[in-house]
């Protein structure tokens, strides 16, 4: 005959089993969710926009825009930091619209714009307001750059027909962008295709 110990082990035994059974058959019946998203959103495809894609997205993310479903006909603001906006497939086309002058800003820090066509007005602005981002590998048409935070870079990127501030003028197709720095520290071009460097020679001269 058990003593009343030993009927409290077995006991305290069986429903430990009963316990772990139960939990092996809600694990299998409701799996886990992962809540570490995922490095990578497309556009399309995650989300329809890219400023869908921007709103949605989280710090340390890629944000992979395919070039061969634009253009995008959008205007948006990146707040985040850590945040790669690239294009893949080619190079994607951003085109702000009409309405609105904002155009694109990277307002967080440590962004990436990568491989794209951006076009606009006179008037729109590719804003780069955060710091230590890159501007790489872009062609920026018809639209100012305005950076007003620290080192920040543009490099390898074209730039036409864009407006000349300094005199007022509109250089056609001479790849002189309209680049502001207000209050910006250790900001700047690296290097640019087209005359760039010959131009602002000429211009010193």
């Amino acid at each position: 005959m058990m003593s009343r110990w030993t009927k409290r082990n077995v006991s305290l035994a069986l429903a430990v089993v009963v316990l772990l059974g139960a939990v092996a058959f809600f694990a299998t019946q409701f799996p886990s969710v992962d809540q570490t998203p995922n490095q990578v959103i497309q556009v399309p495809g995650d989300f329809e926009t890219i400023a869908e894609a921007v709103k949605h997205a989280q710090s340390g993310q890629t944000i992979e825009v395919d070039a061969l479903a634009g253009p995008y006909e959008e205007s948006f603001i990146i707040s985040q930091n850590d945040v790669s906006l690239v294009s893949v497939n080619g190079q994607a086309e951003i085109v702000f619209p009409e309405q609105n002058r904002l155009g694109l800003v990277l307002e967080g820090d440590n962004n990436i714009l990568e491989g794209f066509f951006i076009h606009g007005r006179q008037d729109q602005w590719l804003q780069v307001i955060g710091n230590n981002s890159l501007i790489d590998h872009n062609k920026i048409h018809h639209v100012r750059v305005l950076f007003s935070g620290e080192d920040n870079h543009i490099t390898y990127s074209e730039f036409v027909e864009a407006a000349d501030e300094r005199n007022q003028s509109h250089i056609m197709n001479g790849f002189v962008p309209a680049i502001h720095y207000l209050n910006a520290q250790n900001s700047h071009l690296e290097w640019q295709v087209g005359r760039f460097k010959e131009i602002l020679a000429e211009k010193s001269n």
